[in-house]
């Protein structure tokens, strides 16, 4: 919690920081644009530095049973394929939509 709650605080003040008069004008906007991936690898190596000595759960897997085991999708009931039909129709729709709406916003006279 500590840490989730830190990146979103360091986040935010990074964030902000273009509404102080510290700094240039260029400097505050370079800090506001990456404020979230620098605040998510401070706290990180935060995280990694101070919290070194505490024990962790390792995760135990058996060496006999294989990593990878690819799902018999021939086994699946009717409706099976109806849904998946559904969700893959679903998710082509979406990425259409994003090229769609990102194109409409990038070739808008007002943002050249």
């Amino acid at each position: 919690m500590l840490l989730m709650f830190g990146t979103l605080w360091l986040g935010l003040f990074l964030y902000n920081f273009r509404k102080t008069p510290y700094l240039t004008r260029s400097r505050r906007e370079w800090l506001a644009d990456y404020a979230l991936p620098a605040s998510v690898l401070i706290m990180s190596f935060t995280g990694s530095y101070c919290f070194a000595d505490i024990e962790k759960d390792r995760f135990h897997f058996y060496k006999d049973v294989p990593i990878v085991h690819l799902a018999d999708i021939l086994s699946l009931p009717p409706s099976g394929y109806f849904v998946c039909l559904l969700l893959g129709f679903s998710l082509s729709f979406l990425f259409f939509m994003d090229q769609n709406i990102t194109s409409a916003i990038v070739n808008n006279p007002q943002n050249k």
